[in-house]
Formats: structure tokens, C-alpha cells, sequence
């Protein structure tokens, strides 16, 4: 299921990566894409790892995701 939820939600950004893809790609196994569309994924599930690191006083900024 996270899986699935995973590649839905970077697929409604345009993401072309398929279940399989994804699914090789958290494996650490080869996947022929575009560099862009592996590092959104792996990028999208960082976040979601770590969303609690994110925060201060509950809150979530561009710049603490974009600067960890």
C-alpha cells in the first residue's frame, strides 16, 4: 500500500516512474529513467521518512526540506 501511495502521489506531479519502477528503485536495484524522475521519488519518500525532523513548533518550511 505505501508503495502504491508512494508512486500515485508522484505520479500526479507528472512523475513516469510505473509501480515496477518505483518499486526497483527504493530496492536500490538499476532503473532506466530520466535522473530527475528517480530523485523526485527517492526525494518524496525522504520526506515522508522524516516529516518529524521537518518540523518546528509544528510547523514545516521550504527551507528546512530544502536545507536539512
Amino acid at each position: 500500500m505505501f508503495l502504491l501511495s508512494l508512486r500515485m502521489h508522484t505520479a500526479i506531479e507528472g512523475n513516469p516512474l510505473n509501480l515496477d519502477d518505483v518499486d526497483r528503485l527504493l530496492q536500490g536495484q538499476r532503473v532506466i529513467a530520466l535522473e530527475k524522475s528517480k530523485q523526485e521519488v527517492i526525494n518524496y519518500l525522504d520526506v515522508l521518512q522524516n516529516i518529524e525532523d521537518y518540523q518546528e513548533d509544528g510547523k514545516i518550511t521550504e527551507q528546512m526540506v530544502l536545507n536539512p
